[in-house]
């Protein structure tokens, strides 16, 4: 692979301290250091208290997802991947006794797991590291994947992978968040990865009721909310990046407003 990924566990204090309490493991780098490198991962998160989903010692847990009890409502937490590079597929899923991640390829396993951690949970939310990088389109099988995941049950999709800003579409009153973009990042020598913003999900018992957009720069390893002309480009280009579904929205001081009926 061209670039590989790896971190001291110490630096997973600063997840801990910018109050982050669950991530998603499914992406083509979490097993760049192999099975060890993965489970020293997961390791870390739980001694920080840090919930995961995506990825497992094996494919039962990595498919378990995660439950999350937030101001009375039991939310549950599911995470898929694009497949690794091709030639290293077999050896990145998860299976039996062995340690890896979960593929969203396979429909019918992670449809399964939609369904069974939806009997669990008030709330689901499905991450998904899909889509094609350095790039505000959104492909057709995003698309495609997003609003099946919806069809069986998911309450709000959260995108990644593309290191830039997608969409959001609303199907059947559901969103889609086709990618976050960038948050906390080296620096890329390219404009449309260092743009991104910070979502505010609120939800309630029946879903999710308001999402709030925060358009961020990254600069170098930090995120920072723009002021003045920058943060009227932004909202400018958010604004742009949800026109392309018809999703509706107001400007309300530095965040761009969606209020779901």
């Amino acid at each position: 692979k061209k670039y590989v990924f790896r971190a001291p566990p110490y630096t997973a204090e600063v997840l801990r301290l910018g109050g982050f309490n669950l991530v998603s493991l499914a992406n083509n780098h979490v097993l760049d250091y192999g099975p060890e490198g993965l489970v020293d991962t997961i390791s870390t998160l739980e001694e920080m208290g840090i919930a995961h989903a995506g990825a497992g010692p094996n494919e039962g847990e990595a498919r378990q997802g995660t439950m999350l009890e937030v101001n009375g409502l039991a939310v549950g937490f599911l995470a898929y991947t694009l497949p690794a590079p091709y030639w290293q597929y077999a050896a990145w899923a998860a299976s039996t006794g062995q340690p890896g991640t979960v593929f969203y390829r396979d429909q019918e396993a992670m449809l399964a797991d939609v369904a069974r951690i939806r009997e669990q949970a008030d709330i689901v939310i499905v991450s998904m590291h899909w889509g094609n990088e350095y790039t505000h389109g959104v492909t057709a099988e995003q698309r495609e994947v997003g609003r099946l995941l919806v069809d069986n049950g998911a309450d709000l999709v959260l995108g990644h992978h593309p290191h830039a800003p997608q969409g959001i579409e609303f199907y059947r009153d559901k969103p889609i968040v086709y990618s976050l973009g960038n948050f906390l990042f080296y620096p890329f020598d390219m404009g449309i990865t260092d743009e991104t913003y910070i979502l505010k999900a609120r939800i309630g018992a029946e879903g999710v009721e308001e999402l709030r957009l925060t358009p961020v720069i990254l600069g170098d390893s930090q995120p920072f909310v723009t002021e003045g002309a920058e943060l009227q480009r932004l909202q400018g280009v958010l604004g742009g990046l949800l026109a392309q579904f018809g999703t509706e929205y107001t400007v309300q001081g530095e965040e761009l407003v969606i209020e779901i009926p």
